[in-house]
């Protein structure tokens, strides 16, 4: 796409060059917002599908116990219970997975939605600003073509001008006069003012060009560097994703093996399930007839079949286990088969290894859970389908063996009784014998009958008590199962905690600044030539008068001074810095563009400094000075008399410096008027008394962009009791417990001034002044350091309380810390909004990290500062102030422990003999660089000498 259509339709490109840049950079921009959100589309597919892997054990687990509840009886109520917490465990490691991967998958997405925001943010912010810098530039060329045309025009005309007046001059058969030669000189000096005024315009317009293109280059390496950057921060969150789904599997494998240890020791009690065979029936009503032994074997048989169910459930269970394995590795190898990483990581091999190693490990986890799905059919399913049959079988062998027993009987009872019909009457002998042998025959029938039952009884006692077996079975390969899964997390978690993905981005190539090509050389030739007509009037000038000329300053100027430096722009222009009575002046025969072949010129009023400042250039080399304007900034390097040349500047700054007589003298009448006015309205508002608002000078809230508490703190306290505890003077005892706790010493608090309004002090009157000030010093421990650095650090906070109303008032601190690197970049604001509506008082805490100065590190300190303060104000501010609160209210006090970290200790011992002699070498070589620096320093200037005394020396033409 060519973002550019718009500006240049139509021929040639005007800027090629960096239009080509522009489309490249935006190219690649949409590219890795593709990228994104592939990657985010990758992760959020492996949440989601351990998220319906715990929705199917889950789901399994209640259909178990809901099932045993149904089926329960007097004669399976151990086994019952024992299936149960097998259900359970599924139930409760279901919800597990499935609400860690559900939370992991919502974060998941929040964070790749607004890493493709940013990147299109910052797509479209780039196109944007490189398009109106081109159009400007574009427009400044364009208006030095029609001044040019112009300025060519006007020579021309004037040559022709001269050309005729010679020609009608020497022309001797023309009547030339007086008046015609007076009337030439008049055309010919306004014509002179017009070039010399289209000259001007032309200067001032080349100076436009160049700072354009400046403006434009500038646009585009910043550009570059912003999307480094993106992309940076980008693969750092993308990382810090994956190890969080890493980091899910391996707490949710930690919970099931301490479950699964747990559910072996409950196996024992699966012994407790012979206690359901044990007839506990003690009814000997009609003990006698065959309705009682049907009744047992009736009894029996139910009691059998109930156990049965139960074993047909948990099987049932067992086989929507395997499945929902089974779907999880099927899923999880179908996700990792199609990963195509995209070809921006061709040339990122660190984000490529970690991508390629996070893939293979949920690839093998896949297979780990599709051969546990067929090991559970295998060693479990199978059996426990044997066992229930084995059961049936052995339930149809009583039956058959117990209605033998039972239809015998019957037949001989039967023939019993017609022989007693007959004969109980006439021979009660016989009768006597007939109904013994009807009483022996259902003794016999009966002793089968439990003979039968009871070895039924041990049979499928023996039986269940496989069903132990199994269980222990699939206990082992589970704990297999969590062992192999365990090693591959940890090894995998271990590899990519190796990779450092910034390191794909440490030898980026940076966007290097384009010179104007198209006009450096006319713009160069242009120059010589005003430079060559604006001095070609001097003649044989003192070398202070040339020196004062050759910059164009007034004959009031006088030269002061001199010292030998370096102007630092793409690299270092030697020369010589002149300070004048009015003007900072500094030549060179280099330029920043070709380096030889022209000269490079700069004058800087007195007036218009601002600040004069040393400075460290090269972040080695302590001999720079920085000179900033209104509009710019100059850098300086390379004195050998630094401190006299910053001293003598700084005089003739304050020389420069106009006074208060002066400038009422110089003052025009509006001025006065105004001021007169200025002090009537004063003298006014004294009078009426009206106070000046103290709130503009407040942060307005969208400057706070992090929130430190997910929900406010809330109290059934006033907010002027809330001031007492918390911010008053009297509260120091708060302070210096919360100091405490972060190991903070050396506390220096002064008291606020003006003091706060009467009635937050909780005092009779009415004074109310609407701010108050206080600062604190203290001492903190240094969090992170490197060996040789200092132990702690200063930090110098400025608290400011604003008292809204007597139900409102807003706390803010700014935080400056001093004796860190690149402490002086950055400051850090943190407030506190206390409101009370319906007798009850919210705090609100926000923060922000507050750059003053440009730095590499921004991202990593600004990252350090918010987690470490959301950790301390959440960790040990919050429960301090409920405790203090608690305290006041008479409720009860929790004693706090810290778990912010605590500061890095160095010993001695650990850093050993390697480590000094690494900042030996170090030193060495920084010694080695700084002496060729300085010799080629010297050769510099004595070059420069040399040059000057030839020039001085010149042979005339």
């Amino acid at each position: 796409m060519n973002v550019l259509n718009d500006l240049f339709t139509g021929g040639k490109p005007e800027f090629p060059e960096q239009q080509q840049y522009l489309e490249l950079w935006n190219t690649s921009l949409d590219n890795f917002r593709k990228n994104i959100k592939y990657i985010g589309s990758f992760l959020s597919d492996i949440t989601i599908n351990f998220d319906q892997y715990g929705k199917s054990l889950s789901r399994s687990g209640k259909n178990l116990i809901s099932y045993l509840l149904k089926i329960e009886t007097k004669s399976n109520t151990n086994i019952a219970e024992s299936m149960k917490k097998f259900g359970n465990f599924s139930e409760m490691l279901g919800d597990v997975y499935s609400k860690s991967s559900s939370s992991l998958n919502s974060m998941i997405n929040q964070r790749i939605q607004k890493l493709t925001e940013d990147t299109s943010q910052t797509r479209k912010k780039m196109v944007e600003e490189t398009q109106q810098a081109m159009q400007d530039l574009s427009k400044s060329k364009a208006n030095y073509t029609k001044i040019k045309a112009k300025y060519d025009k006007a020579v021309k005309d004037s040559e022709n001008l001269h050309a005729a007046f010679t020609k009608a001059k020497n022309d001797a058969s023309s009547n030339f006069q007086v008046g015609v030669e007076q009337r030439f000189k008049e055309k010919s000096n306004a014509s002179k003012k017009e070039c010399a005024s289209l000259q001007e315009e032309l200067k001032e317009q080349i100076d436009l060009i160049n700072h354009k293109h400046e403006i434009l280059e500038t646009v585009l390496k910043l550009a570059n560097y912003q999307n480094i950057e993106l992309e940076k921060e980008s693969m750092i969150t993308l990382h810090d994703l994956a190890h969080s789904v890493i980091c899910m599997v391996r707490n949710v494998l930690a919970l099931r093996k301490e479950q699964s240890e747990i559910k072996h020791n409950e196996i024992a009690e699966l012994a407790n399930i012979t206690l359901d065979m044990i007839d506990n029936n003690k009814d000997n009503k009609q003990r006698n007839s065959i309705e009682y032994l049907m009744q047992k074997l009736e009894q029996r048989l139910n009691a059998n079949e109930d156990r049965s169910k139960a074993l047909r459930g948990f099987k049932t269970y067992l086989s929507e286990i395997m499945n929902a394995d089974e779907s999880l590795g099927k899923g999880l190898e179908k996700i990792g088969v199609a990963l195509m990483l995209p070809d921006y990581y061709t040339s990122k091999k660190e984000c490529k290894a970690e991508w390629l190693i996070f893939n293979n490990i949920f690839i093998e986890i896949s297979k780990i859970h599709i051969k546990f799905s067929k090991e559970i059919a295998k060693k479990g399913s199978e059996p426990l389908q044997a066992l229930i049959d084995l059961k049936t079988n052995i339930a149809k062998k009583l039956q058959t063996s117990v209605q033998k027993s039972i239809r015998d009987h019957a037949i001989i009872q039967e023939e019993g009784l017609k022989d007693f019909e007959k004969i109980k009457k006439n021979e009660e002998k016989k009768a006597l014998e007939i109904r013994d042998r009807i009483q022996n025959s259902f003794q016999n029938a009966e002793h089968q009958v439990y003979s039968s039952m009871a070895e039924n009884t041990n049979l499928e006692a023996s039986h269940l008590q496989n069903l132990k077996g199994v269980l222990a079975t699939l206990h082992m390969l589970e704990e297999e199962y969590n062992h192999l899964i365990d090693s591959l997390i940890e090894k995998g978690k271990q590899e990519i905690e190796n990779i450092n993905v910034e390191d794909d981005f440490k030898d980026q190539v940076l966007y290097e600044k384009k010179s104007s090509l198209d006009l450096s050389l006319e713009i160069s030739n242009q120059r010589q030539s005003l430079e060559f007509e604006e001095n070609k009037n001097y003649q044989n000038p003192s070398e202070e008068n040339s020196i004062l000329q050759k910059f164009n300053l007034e004959a009031g100027s006088t030269l002061v001074e001199s010292f030998a430096c370096a102007l630092s722009k793409k690299i270092l222009l030697h020369g010589r810095m002149y300070l004048t009575t009015t003007h900072i002046c500094f030549h060179s025969y280099f330029n920043s563009q070709t380096i030889f072949g022209r000269e490079t010129l700069l004058a800087i009023p007195f007036a218009e400094i601002k600040k004069v400042e040393k400075k460290i250039h090269g972040l080695i080399f302590d001999n720079a000075l920085r000179i900033t304007t209104d509009n710019s900034e100059f850098i300086f390097a390379s004195f050998l008399y630094r401190e006299q040349a910053k001293a003598t500047v700084e005089n003739l700054i304050r020389l420069n410096k106009p006074s208060q007589n002066a400038a009422q003298k110089t003052a025009c009448e509006f001025k006065i008027e105004t001021r007169e006015k200025r002090l009537q309205l004063a003298k006014l508002m004294k009078t009426l008394k009206v106070k000046t608002e103290p709130v503009s000078n407040r942060k307005p809230e969208s400057f706070f962009k992090v929130t430190l508490l997910k929900d406010p703190l809330s109290f059934d306290v006033p907010a002027q009791k809330i001031f007492e505890l918390l911010f008053a003077d009297s509260a120091k005892d708060f302070l210096e417990k919360f100091m405490e706790l972060k190991n903070e010493t050396d506390m220096k608090l002064t008291q606020w001034e003006p003091s706060a309004p009467d009635f937050y002090l909780n005092q009779p009157g009415e004074s109310w002044n609407e701010s108050s000030v206080r600062s604190l010093d203290y001492i903190r421990p240094m969090k992170e350091r490197f060996p040789m650095m200092p132990k702690t650090h200063g930090v110098h906070e400025q608290q400011t309380i604003y008292f809204i109303s007597k139900n409102e008032f807003i706390f803010e601190i700014l935080i400056k810390t001093s004796g860190v690197p690149f402490s002086d970049c950055f400051q850090a604001h943190l407030r506190w909004h206390v409101k009370e509506v319906d007798g009850k008082t919210s705090l609100v805490g926000r923060y922000w990290m507050e750059f003053l100065k440009s730095t590499m590190f921004s991202g990593k300190i600004e990252r350090t500062s918010v987690a470490e303060t959301i950790n301390v104000i959440n960790e040990i501010w919050v429960p301090l102030v409920k405790n203090k609160v608690n305290g006041f209210l008479g409720e009860k006090v929790e004693e706090i422990v810290p778990k912010v970290k605590e500061p890095v200790k160095e010993e001695n011992t650990d850093f050993n003999w390697m480590g000094w002699a690494f900042i030996g070498i170090l030193v060495i070589i920084l010694i080695i660089f700084w002496n060729r620096i300085s010799r080629l320093e010297n050769d510099v200037n004595r070059l420069s000498v040399l040059i000057s005394k030839m020039d001085h020396y010149k042979i005339p033409n």
